[in-house]
């Protein structure tokens, strides 16, 4: 049988091995990481293009709308309007609120009147099985058919607007903090739609 020997006796080489192997994994996985950034980008912007098309199925152009800062000074991701053969169809408000886990993007479709026709949830960090039941059919059927004059609220009505009409939304159970993200990022896209007006 080999004698082994003692740790303190090996001196610095199995530190010095250990620091090399991490070095070498954390430059393939950066390296891999910087390789993908090009198609990582193209994917995303193809998956907002296919979520356009289901809010604007007829729409065969989507242009930027130049907007002012909302007086909430809440930042937008996306404005745009939504046109089919030249007629406008709508518009496409994308805006991102703190859930229970990171950043819940909520992409929001308005007639040229105000009504709400749909949203959408973006790719987020809630939890399975609870948070991540804001992206289901169920829960995002209750701001089908809304109005941009609504304000939303699924636990606890904070509106400071008396022009708006409160509407309270059905919260997921066990979810309130990603069903109020929700919330909140459709009342950031109402208010840029009612900036419209201004």
């Amino acid at each position: 049988m080999a004698k082994r020997t003692a740790l303190k006796d090996r001196g610095i080489m199995p530190a010095l091995v250990l620091f090399v192997i991490c070095l070498l994994a954390t430059t393939c996985l950066a390296m891999t990481y910087e390789l993908t950034a090009e198609r990582r980008a193209r994917l995303e912007q193809e998956a907002l293009m296919a979520n356009k098309q289901i809010l604007f199925s007829t729409a065969d152009e989507f242009k930027p709308v130049d907007y002012q800062a909302l007086p909430s000074g809440h930042e937008l991701e996306l404005f745009e309007a939504a046109y089919a053969n030249g007629e406008l169809q709508g518009y496409l408000i994308q805006a991102s609120v703190k859930g229970y886990g990171k950043l819940v993007p909520v992409l929001s479709a308005f007639d040229p009147e105000g009504q709400l026709l749909a949203i959408l949830v973006g790719d987020n960090d809630e939890t399975a099985g609870l948070g991540k039941r804001i992206e289901e059919d169920e829960f995002r059927a209750q701001f089908s058919e809304q109005s941009a004059f609504n304000y939303y609220y699924a636990k606890a009505q904070k509106n400071a607007n008396p022009e708006l009409e409160p509407l309270q939304i059905d919260a997921i159970s066990g979810a309130t903090i990603s069903s109020e993200a929700v919330c909140e990022a459709v009342n950031i896209a109402a208010e840029a739609f009612r900036s419209l007006e201004d």
